[in-house]
């Protein structure tokens, strides 16, 4: 399984790789919503899971989670098991 992680600050995107690493074969990592957007559009096997933070730099989770359908749906065929999941976290700087 592989999971996608779109998170900004170095110490948070370490303890979620830390966290997952047992549980995922593939951990990737994109450190705002445009890297992480570019990252789903070329791959050919989507990741199972992505967690996203909501405030970043050069595109916010928000406009990610908007774009996000049309990447899967693209990359996606009706055949294929792969499901992506997007759970929204709130940034740690105020």
């Amino acid at each position: 399984m592989k999971v996608l992680i779109v998170e900004d600050e170095v110490s948070l995107q370490c303890f979620l790789e830390h966290v997952l690493k047992d549980e995922f074969e593939e951990i990737l990592i994109a450190d705002n919503g445009k890297m992480a957007l570019d990252m789903l559009a070329a791959m050919e096997d989507l990741p199972n899971l992505i967690i996203m933070d909501v405030l970043m730099p050069e595109m916010d989770g928000f406009e990610l989670h908007g774009k996000c359908a049309s990447v899967i749906k693209a990359n996606t065929s009706p055949s294929s098991s792969s499901l992506a999941l997007q759970i929204m976290m709130p940034s740690t700087a105020v």
